[in-house]
């Protein structure tokens, strides 16, 4: 009896631990199929497996990059991420000081040409491939159409592109997108950027929304965020009521009274400050002295970029509108919440209550 007992258990462990190693390991690369992204225009690349080389041409990109994980990567960027100021850039600056990454130039004008010159250099000596590694870009239409024509032109394949993220749900396709160009998956980052919105929006329930408006400086004005503005989006991922949303004005920002939109929607409506009026004393004071006693929360240069940190953002705002429910770090992905993992225990389950069944009535009949 007891020998039967030890083989039925032994078959339940084998059972639990088969299902575990079966389940699939969605942060590895499966290079049987290769795998087909979409980039911010609509186009679509087929590859065979993740690009061992990439080119970052924007600050933004460059920080995904970096903060994915896979500076080692980069062979060129724009000069932009190399004279950044942010934390995140100082190892890249270092891979720039030592010749191992080329950044003398941007998608303007003035740097376009010291931009090829990077590309082609990089290409002609082995450290780029121009079928399979990837030129990442992003930027303003007017500069972009011709660049990337340029660049097919030249023989490359894989030019990938984006103009512009307005929405909080674009950015976490976007990290998807550059995290699969990189390792074949679309990597934990993204998963906790969308987690972090839905934590907020199952901890909110039916809470009502706080009011918040984002502010920017353009054109010698104060200028407030509409449809169009990632930092409006952002405010709603965070839960918020972006109160200067009006269809019937410019798009992304427009010019307005921040007074007025006070007295109108309330001395506790917060304020989120762009890093432009930040950055500039006279600005920020101008600001101040307009709203002397609203709540107004800086934003930081990342955020409201193409950079994952748009996260962060978020859960500053979440925690600046509603501090009694969100305070200290991003909240991460709990190890349980794995939807996938939990089918798998569930069948694991199942296995061993049937095993555990057809043993009992075996050892009854033996």
């Amino acid at each position: 009896m007891k020998t039967k007992a030890i083989v039925i258990l032994t078959a339940a462990l084998f059972v639990m631990s088969a299902v575990f190693v079966l389940a699939p390991q969605t942060e590895e690369y499966s290079g049987a199929s290769g795998f087909k992204i979409t980039d911010g225009q609509g186009t679509e690349f087929t590859y065979d497996g993740p690009s061992e080389k990439v080119m970052t041409i924007g600050k933004g990109l460059s920080a995904t990059v970096i903060e994915l994980g896979y500076v080692s990567k980069i062979v060129v960027c724009d000069s932009y991420s190399k004279t950044a100021t942010e934390d995140v850039f100082t190892e890249l600056k270092a891979l720039v000081g030592s010749g191992t990454i080329l950044a003398d130039g941007t998608i303007y004008s003035s740097g376009k040409d010291a931009l090829f010159n990077n590309i082609v250099y990089a290409t002609d000596n082995g450290k780029f491939n121009k079928d399979t590694d990837t030129i990442l870009i992003s930027g303003s239409p007017t500069y972009l159409v011709s660049i990337v024509g340029d660049l097919k032109d030249l023989g490359f394949k894989k030019v990938v592109v984006w103009n512009d993220i307005t929405t909080y749900d674009e950015m976490v396709d976007y990290v998807e997108t550059v995290s699969m160009v990189l390792s074949g998956d679309i990597g934990g980052k993204a998963k906790q950027m969308a987690y972090v919105a839905e934590y907020i929006e199952d901890t909110l329930g039916d809470r009502e929304k706080a009011n918040a408006f984002y502010v920017t400086y353009s054109g010698g004005t104060f200028k407030v965020g509409n449809t169009g503005s990632l930092a409006t989006s952002m405010i709603q991922a965070a839960g918020g009521n972006a109160v200067t949303i009006d269809d019937s004005k410019a798009k992304p920002t427009y010019e307005d009274n921040v007074t007025e939109i006070i007295r109108i929607y309330g001395m506790d409506t917060i304020v989120f400050v762009d890093s432009l009026i930040v950055n500039n004393e006279t600005n920020l004071n101008n600001l101040k002295s307009q709203l002397p006693e609203v709540t107004l929360v800086p934003l930081d240069t990342l955020w409201n970029n193409f950079a994952p940190d748009s996260m962060d953002g978020v859960w500053v705002m979440a925690s600046a509108m509603y501090p009694d429910l969100f305070e200290g770090d991003v909240p991460v992905i709990p190890s349980g919440d794995d939807p996938d993992m939990l089918l798998y225990i569930g069948i694991a389950a199942i296995a061993v209550v049937a095993i555990c069944v057809v043993g009992f009535l075996f050892m009854r009949k033996g």
